[in-house]
């Protein structure tokens, strides 16, 4: 994907990348709330019988699976992050180059019509 955006850098690679940031987020902010839910409902229940001991184990670990996967999910926006902002980079060094261009065109060819007239 660097080498693609760096050869054909488009703004709705960018609109993409951020809507999969944002999809990326909502699913990691779904984990912790998950997360803080099944840890309420640990304090509810505590101190647990001995026959819910393993359900509480079952619970916990899967507290510590959820924020794990939170943390993964926000670690993996950072390489989103770095390739909207050399994808943006890029968009505007065309957009510069195109502008002098254009430019340089505009300063050779009007004075040429006036000339001509």
């Amino acid at each position: 994907m660097d080498l693609a955006s760096r050869r054909d850098p488009s703004v709705s690679k960018v609109q993409y990348l951020r809507h999969l940031k944002e999809c990326h987020e909502s699913n990691a902010s779904a984990c912790r709330r998950n997360a803080r839910k099944i840890h309420d409902l640990l304090r509810a229940i505590s101190p647990p019988h001995q026959n819910a001991l393993s359900a509480w184990d079952e619970l916990l670990a899967c507290v510590q699976d959820f924020e794990y996967l939170a943390e993964e999910i926000s670690d993996s926006t950072q390489p989103v992050v770095e390739l909207v902002e050399l994808i943006t980079a890029q968009v505007d060094l065309f957009d510069k180059r195109r502008s002098k261009v254009i430019g340089l065109l505009l300063a050779i060819y009007v004075p040429m019509a006036f000339a001509t007239n």
